[in-house]
């Protein structure tokens, strides 16, 4: 996954900030704290998680090219059930004490809630 700070400098219709912030201290159960922890193989996956989850939201609305595949490639990553790769959506969510199915329910319903009954990006 391609990180978002590239995007950050170009003039893209992100999703509302408020809905775009995406934290694993907003998730039930997460045994990560990143001002706690000082393993530094966990704050790594922590972060990893914590900016698809920022990208999923922030360039779900998104029109162009560039955003809408970190778009895609966040949400690819994300709902990806693949675990044989160490740093897989599913593992870290393991490694970090968060269910997938929590987190992807989550993303989804934030991600509708940004969305208004009249948008047809595709």
């Amino acid at each position: 996954m391609a990180m978002s700070s590239r995007l950050r400098s170009q003039s893209v219709a992100p999703a509302d900030d408020s809905m775009a912030r995406a934290s694993l201290a907003e998730l039930p159960g997460a045994v990560v704290n990143l001002e706690l922890t000082p393993e530094p193989e966990l704050r790594l996956m922590a972060m990893i998680l914590e900016d698809a989850m920022a990208c999923y939201l922030r360039f779900s609305k998104a029109t162009s090219a560039t955003a809408r595949r970190e778009y895609r490639d966040a949400e690819r990553w994300l709902f990806s059930e693949r675990s044989d790769w160490i740093y897989s959506c599913e593992n870290i969510c393991s490694h970090l004490g968060v269910a997938t199915s929590f987190v992807r329910a989550q993303l989804r319903a934030r991600s509708a809630a940004n969305q208004s009954p009249n948008d047809q990006d595709v």
